[in-house]
């Protein structure tokens, strides 16, 4: 795909530095609709994540543990090397790295993982869709964060799996 001369591929490049006739050709966007139009209507609510990571002899046995426990001030704890098990090696490690996911208040600079769904946001996201409608039409917004929707990936994969079977379908790609 990313052979095809119709495809342009830029990384660490943010939307708003791309010169002015790319930016009217067709792009599917997938961060935050209120960081691209620099919070011009006010900052969405995202939930951010904070990260603890170590190297250790121990082992969750599995790639992850979503935790419940309302003591336990983390919400998942992942194992790295269960996400490889198609390397038997990796599996057989002694050692493991692993993640503790911490909730974070989001603010403006970090990572918004999460947008936080509720009346107010969505009615803060519907203005900002207009504005980006009329500031750059042509941008297709995909994902959690273009979304504005708090999804589980099963539901993530299938947005963008429906998104890209409408764009062939439509083939209005400029």
């Amino acid at each position: 795909m990313f052979q095809s001369e119709n495809i342009e591929v830029r990384l660490n490049t943010s939307f708003k530095d791309l010169p002015a006739d790319l930016k009217m050709l067709t792009t599917i966007y997938t961060g935050p609709v209120d960081e691209l139009l620099n919070y011009e209507l006010g900052i969405l609510p995202y939930r951010s994540l904070h990260f603890e990571t170590e190297w250790t002899k121990e082992s969750l046995g599995c790639a992850v543990i979503n935790e419940a426990d309302k003591n336990i001030p983390y919400t998942r704890t992942h194992d790295y090397k269960y996400y490889q098990i198609h390397q038997p090696e990796v599996l057989a490690s002694k050692k493991s790295y692993l993640c503790k996911e911490y909730p974070a208040d989001y603010e403006v600079g970090k990572e918004a993982y999460y947008p936080v769904n509720n009346t107010e946001s969505e009615v803060l996201y519907q203005k900002y869709l207009e504005l980006l409608k009329e500031r750059y039409p042509n941008i297709i917004l995909g994902g959690r964060l273009g979304a504005y929707r708090y999804w589980d990936m099963d539901i993530a994969i299938k947005n963008a799996l429906d998104l890209a079977a409408l764009i062939l379908k439509n083939k209005n790609i400029s």
